[in-house]
């Protein structure tokens, strides 16, 4: 029996300026995207591929206040894979040590999501295939923003709304986590929700 769909926003699923709806099939993940969606999705996941493979970098936008803020292989590698400690010694030799095998990792999991789905709106995922997508998804979202803060240092990153194209990312890796465990998005809304939650004062 097919649960009922997750969407990425709180208006009706079949309202066509939803990107992105989820259900879940058995052991499958069932995905669909408008076609918009679809598309902008599959090139992210290429400009993302360029940037592992050969280092080309999308082109981006002015920042803030019009200032020219450069974009490099180097500066997304390290949104994507950034330093574990203050100390610099330690994350050179944390970095030398362990970003070439999650680099390829991820890399590895974008080619497989680009091999395996030619971009159509729907498609269902296995345990294997979700776990690529979410790999693949969670890095692309540093081609957009900063690991730290929330200021987006580009209007446009490879002819995308960078704050457009994020949220569209960010929404589409929470509909899908929806759908595949929904026991664990349940936990950490509570989670969230307790984390904001005000504080009590004990009656006398």
């Amino acid at each position: 029996m097919v649960e009922e769909l997750n969407s990425a926003a709180t208006r009706p699923p079949d309202n066509d300026d939803v990107p992105a709806q989820t259900a879940r099939e058995g052991d499958q993940v069932l995905l669909r995207l408008t076609p918009t969606a679809a598309a902008t999705v599959r090139m992210v996941l290429r400009q993302l591929l360029d940037v592992l493979e050969s280092g080309t970098v999308p082109e981006a936008g002015r920042g803030p206040f019009g200032r020219r803020v450069r974009l490099s292989q180097t500066i997304l590698l390290r949104r994507m894979f950034p330093a574990v400690s203050a100390d610099p010694a330690i994350s050179a030799d944390f970095r030398a040590r362990h970003e070439p095998g999650v680099r390829a990792e991820v890399l590895v999991s974008t080619r497989r999501v680009l091999g395996g789905w030619t971009g159509v709106a729907e498609v269902r995922l296995d345990a294997d295939e979700f776990d690529d997508w979410m790999t693949a998804l969670g890095a692309a979202r540093f081609l957009f923003s900063p690991r730290k803060g929330t200021r987006l240092m580009h209007g446009t990153v490879g002819g995308h709304d960078a704050a457009a194209t994020l949220t569209m990312i960010q929404d589409l890796m929470e509909v899908l986590v929806h759908a595949a465990c929904p026991d664990l998005a349940r936990q950490l809304e509570a989670a969230v929700a307790w984390g904001h939650s005000e504080p009590t004062t004990p009656s006398d």
